[in-house]
């Protein structure tokens, strides 16, 4: 596999490849639908959605410089009205930790596949809308704190966003941890691995 993957030149035909590699069998069409159907519950998605929302909403409290996180938590909403179109209409996520837990996510083909991960799509896509708020409060944290740190005001934290870089060179995968936190989508620690 891994010489055939070097004679290709081209990150699509790449990838294409790689996803050709592993064939559906019949437990990941089971197993597909039978997870799809446990999120098919509007419960489910009204206590994922209510419970992002909470801490979303907490988050700017909890911190010093909350104003900072509360505009945070606006850019955040519109990337993520964006990020969860996106999730619906061609399934792109902002990350790939997700609540979903498959070995192949796409087993079931066509049609009846996208009408069976309807429930998992949506779980997807109000991740994805509470990650990028969770991202955003968190840069806009980080760029306020900076801003304070070189004794200048809202100006500077807005020239800081517009190159997170230069917060700090880990200012991104801070966030992307936040909006892991945020969503209960971050990996599980060493105990909670073995438990699962």
């Amino acid at each position: 596999i891994a010489n055939k993957m070097t004679m290709l030149d081209d990150p699509a035909q790449i990838a294409k490849f790689a996803k050709d590699q592993y064939k559906p069998k019949f437990l990941d069409y089971i197993q597909e639908f039978w997870i799809n159907a446990l999120l098919s519950s509007p419960s489910t998605h009204l206590v994922n959605t209510l419970s992002n929302a909470l801490v979303a909403g907490l988050t700017p409290i909890e911190y010093f410089g909350a104003g900072a996180r509360l505009l945070g938590t606006l850019h955040g909403t519109i990337d993520g009205l964006r990020a969860a179109g996106r999730a619906v209409v061609s399934g792109e996520t902002v990350d790939p930790l997700t609540k979903l837990e498959l070995r192949n996510q796409e087993s079931i083909p066509g049609l009846a596949g996208k009408i069976v991960r309807l429930p998992g799509t949506a779980l997807v896509a109000e991740d994805a809308f509470f990650k990028s708020i969770g991202y955003r409060q968190e840069l806009w944290g980080q760029a306020f704190r900076k801003a304070q740190k070189e004794k200048k005001g809202y100006k500077r934290a807005y020239e800081l966003m517009k190159n997170p870089d230069q917060i700090s060179p880990d200012a991104h995968l801070d966030a992307i941890d936040i909006g892991r936190y945020q969503t209960f989508t971050n990996p599980l620690g060493t105990a909670g691995q073995a438990i699962q």
